[in-house]
């Protein structure tokens, strides 16, 4: 029957003009009532749900094939539900379960209806059932949709529907996916220990997969943020240069971006003296890394104490020094505000940078302006030769 091969190549206007014309010439009742149950289907692909649920409800009563009804009671159970007439909707979809309760698509239809709603608990439960069917790729990927919108709707929920992802019959790259899907809501959430815990489930389940390389940067992420050590920080550059020779870590901008940053930072703090300076000045604006960069300042501060610059440093490193540093650095290594200020005035106050802030008398032997326009001289050589060695590493990369 014509109707019905358009309707399988879903070619909706020309089914529905092709179940038209058989209105017109239908021999019997019977025969009319059951076209209308595909011109049903044509006009609810169409977006036209008001006639799909007339035409569907018209020709139900002499659909007595179960996998037919089933199809019809779908059709109708989603009209009615963009149609707002939510009960019946449901109604509807309970039916077509009962009818088909392996059949994906019902699930996928009742779980976005039900979250849609507001039935969290419920829309979890038909994703779990969704979970448990052994599905073809094509409905896989309906589910990973599915998830994605309930995602947006309601991130608990979904959470509770992906409960034993790893144990489903999906494909382990869509389990992968799930996964690190789940990891980013729980993160959402604030549940960062099982956020990190779903990432490596997602590297566990298909370690060469998209899904594992962006869990594996989040993680990266995250231990980013705590970084304040040198040796914290070359172990996680190791790790980021590592992900992003990858091939999956190759197709993240981000990540790539991130990796060139640190590559450069590293290289500068090779170079000593005043590439610790612009390694600083970049952990501190790039990577908001405020404790490591107070670090390095101090560094250069201490490395090269005739610098004329040496006074910028410090007042950088001041700035990111927190109020209380004397009591909570209990007489420890790192220098207290106090005594940053202390070797600025008694140390530097000829410096045009000191002086800009605290006044003074004497006239320092550089301007501002001639420290900064021969600071900027030097890091533009500087920031050169670092974008010189991110080449040198892709085209290693590369080969």
């Amino acid at each position: 029957m014509i109707v019905r091969a358009r309707l399988l190549r879903e070619e909706w206007p020309e089914a529905r003009d092709a179940a038209e014309s058989l209105l017109r010439y239908a021999s019997s009742q019977r025969d009319s009532t059951e076209v209308a149950g595909y011109l049903g289907s044509a006009e609810f692909n169409l977006g036209n749900y008001a006639r799909a649920d007339s035409l569907i409800t018209h020709a139900l009563p002499v659909v007595t094939e179960e996998g037919r009804r089933a199809d019809l009671l779908l059709y109708r159970g989603q009209a009615r539900a963009e149609l707002g007439r939510f009960e019946e909707a449901d109604e509807d979809l309970r039916a077509v379960s009962s009818l088909r309760p392996d059949w994906a698509a019902v699930h996928v239809a009742r779980a976005r209806l039900l979250a849609s709603l507001g039935r969290g608990s419920e829309a979890a439960g038909e994703l779990q059932r969704l979970l448990e069917l052994n599905l073809d790729l094509v409905a896989q990927r309906s589910v990973l949709q599915t998830v994605e919108a309930l995602a947006e709707l309601d991130p608990a929920s979904t959470i509770e529907g992906l409960d034993g992802v790893d144990r489903s019959q999906l494909s382990n790259e869509n389990k992968a996916r799930l996964a690190k899907l789940r990891g980013d809501l729980h993160l959402k959430l604030g549940q960062e220990e099982e956020a990190r815990a779903d990432y490596r489930l997602a590297g566990d389940l298909a370690p060469m997969s998209t899904a594992a390389s962006d869990g594996e940067f989040v993680i990266v992420r995250l231990d980013l943020a705590r970084v304040s050590t040198l040796e914290e920080f070359e172990a996680l550059t190791t790790r980021v240069e590592r992900l992003a020779s990858q091939a999956a870590g190759m197709r993240n901008p981000e990540l790539l971006r991130l990796n060139e940053t640190l590559v450069k930072v590293a290289f500068w703090i090779d170079q000593g003296r005043l590439g610790l300076l612009l390694a600083a000045e970049t952990a501190r604006d790039e990577l908001k890394l405020e404790a490591f960069a107070r670090r390095l300042f101090l560094r250069y501060a201490d490395s090269e104490p005739d610098d004329p610059w040496i006074p910028k440093a410090i007042l950088a490193a001041l700035a990111l020094t927190p109020v209380d540093s004397s009591a909570a650095n209990g007489g420890g290594l790192e220098p207290s505000r106090e005594q940053l200020q202390r070797r600025l005035v008694e140390d530097h106050r000829n410096s045009a940078y000191v002086q800009a802030l605290i006044g003074g008398e004497d006239e320092p032997e550089f301007s501002y302006e001639e420290l900064e326009q021969g600071l900027r001289r030097q890091l533009q050589r500087l920031k050169a030769l670092a974008d010189q060695e991110v080449r040198n590493r892709q085209r290693g990369v590369a080969r």
